[in-house]
């Protein structure tokens, strides 16, 4: 399905722009930004101005600086490529909807949180760094925010003025005698689709309203159309996000089944799937092998396995214009394309 074309080595994030490539390249001590063509030549380099984070919007990029003490803004449209620095410094690591981006940041030396238009790179409000409970994991609409404590299992919906909507202590609905712990989110329609140790829950995101429940361990969770691709370390299900129903492939446990490479059985040990043309990406980690498969949904079964021999862990999978990119944890971003 994908034939391996090169690798790159100290990427730290990496997003696509039309044809091109950004990169945040170097290491934790000392990276900056690289602009890569589609052949993978360094179209430019800004080796004057360090870069920890950067987000980008069409045509803009806001970046700050190794000691996030500047940011800057970038039009990649200005053949010089000009950074402007900003009157804030974002932390990065923030959330969007539409073109306004929350992100934790500082306006003369005192902190908030930020909601900045990414059209124009103003700061269109300044918010208290307690918003929610002190986080801000999902920006779902003009003025709605999801916050969460992961390891007390809270969840609250919140404005931008900090009033609550609604919260809710996710042990109230499984009363499995465990502690919850929140592992992801999603939205689906009007819902926040909520991962935990202890089950899956649909919560109306207006009223807090808890749709309906499993009681299936998970991960994460991979939203194609109403149906949610939920994973553990071993397992795959598929859940009708509508009403809950689920399907475990006819498996006991849901349990992916093992697989051989050179003569050699490996446990199909992963954690998330990614939907991309039809197939459910799926990386493994097993007795030191990193491999890539593509999982059919309808039956669950492997239409293509892959070792990556020269790879660590892979951590992310992600597809752009017929190619596949595969990061993996030493920061070596391994580039395939489609046969």
């Amino acid at each position: 399905m994908y034939t391996y074309l090169t690798r790159i080595k100290e990427v730290l994030k990496y997003q696509f722009h039309n044809d091109e490539i950004i990169l945040l390249k170097g290491n934790y001590k000392e990276a900056f930004l690289t602009l890569l063509d589609n052949n993978f030549s360094i179209k430019d380099s800004f080796k004057e101005f360090t870069a920890y984070d950067f987000e980008l919007f069409k045509d803009h990029i806001i970046l700050t600086n190794q000691k996030a003490i500047l940011s800057y803004s970038l039009d990649l449209n200005d053949s010089f490529y000009n950074l402007n620095t900003l009157d804030y410094i974002l932390h990065i690591k923030g959330e969007r909807f539409n073109s306004k981006y929350i992100c934790y940041g500082e306006v003369d030396h005192l902190e908030y949180y930020l909601l900045i238009d990414l059209k124009t790179n103003k700061i269109l409000k300044k918010m208290p760094v307690t918003l929610g409970f002190g986080f801000v994991q999902l920006f779902v609409s003009e003025d709605l925010i999801v916050s969460y404590r992961s390891t007390k299992g809270l969840i609250g919906v919140f404005t931008l003025d900090n009033k609550e909507i609604w919260q809710l202590n996710i042990n109230t609905i499984f009363y499995t005698g465990n502690e919850s712990e929140i592992k992801q989110l999603k939205v689906y329609k009007n819902a926040i689709i909520v991962a935990s140790n202890n089950g899956i829950s649909s919560i109306d995101i207006t009223t807090g309203k808890v749709n309906w429940t499993t009681k299936t361990y998970a991960l994460t969770i991979e939203i194609v159309d109403n149906i949610g691709y939920a994973c553990s370390s071993l397992s795959l299900y598929k859940i009708n996000l509508d009403d809950g129903t689920m399907f475990d492939y006819g498996r006991e446990n849901a349990s992916l089944p093992n697989f051989d490479y050179n003569g050699k059985t490996y446990w199909a040990s992963g954690y998330e799937v990614v939907y991309h043309d039809g197939l459910l990406w799926y990386r493994v980690y097993d007795s030191g092998k990193s491999f890539v498969t593509a999982i059919n949904p309808y039956d669950g079964y492997y239409e293509w396995i892959h070792c990556i021999e020269e790879a660590d862990k892979i951590k992310s999978i992600r597809f752009n214009n017929n190619r596949m990119y595969l990061l993996d944890i030493e920061d070596v971003l391994h580039i395939y394309e489609k046969s």
